[in-house]
């Protein structure tokens, strides 16, 4: 027969330890739920702190941050390096000018010389050439005699040989002055474009300075926001690994 008492020092009955089972898995239960609460708790704050740090670094890239005045000031070094090569461009655009008037001249030249005057070649082939629009030296190239079929390629290297002779017959005057309307239109381009990279420089500067002062206007209201929500996510970040162990 089982007695129901502790006092007594006897051994208690089974309904005694069923409930003392019960309240030591009912505590078990409630400390694992209480542990859970604990967890989502710590989870939502280390969500809810990641979400407002990540808004302040975007907030602190757009208003802040360096990129577009890095931008700005790479794009003004390369308008000033631009205007510093203006004279060595003018230099190149006169050179092609006197290249392009010595080729003028030497065709000019070329030009005085009919194939009608060469003996070596004959008079049917004369006419044949003068048909298909190549009658002096100056129209003796390789586009105008592409024409010429294989049995008429001792005629072409006649007249080919004789433009030589002639372009080493002619001398060019260095000293010529180039043309008064191409030297114009030369100096006009390079003014426009002086004009341009020099207004692109000054707003380009303004510009430069507006955006250096609207960043540290930014950086300086921001700047306890950005430390304020660092340290709430890396106090998170601890609490949330801490949790997990």
């Amino acid at each position: 027969m089982f007695v129901t008492g502790f006092t007594n020092g006897t051994i208690p009955s089974i309904r005694w330890l069923f409930a003392i089972a019960a309240i030591a898995v009912f505590a078990v239960i409630q400390l694992s739920l209480s542990k859970r609460k604990q967890m989502a708790a710590i989870s939502s704050h280390y969500r809810a702190a990641a979400a407002r740090w990540r808004a302040t670094q975007n907030e602190w890239s757009e208003h802040a941050g360096a990129k577009e005045f890095d931008e700005q000031l790479a794009r003004l070094d390369r308008l000033s390096k631009e205007r510093l090569a203006l004279p060595t461009l003018r230099r190149q655009k006169l050179e092609k000018l006197q290249a392009e008037q010595w080729t003028s001249e030497e065709s000019d030249f070329l030009s005085r010389f009919e194939i009608a005057q060469l003996p070596q070649i004959s008079a049917a082939q004369k006419e044949v050439f003068a048909a298909h629009g190549v009658r002096t030296a100056a129209d003796v190239t390789p586009d105008k005699l592409s024409w010429i079929p294989r049995q008429g390629r001792a005629a072409r290297s006649k007249l080919e040989a004789w433009r030589r002779e002639l372009e080493g017959e002619f001398v060019f005057d260095a000293h010529t002055p180039l043309a008064t309307k191409a030297l114009a239109q030369v100096e006009q381009e390079l003014s426009g474009e002086r004009w341009i990279i020099e207004s692109a420089l000054v707003s380009g500067a303004a510009n430069l300075k507006g955006l250096r002062a609207s960043i540290e206007a930014a950086r300086k209201g921001l700047v306890d926001q950005v430390e304020r929500d660092k340290i709430s996510y890396l106090q998170t970040v601890a609490d949330y690994r801490a949790a997990k162990r």
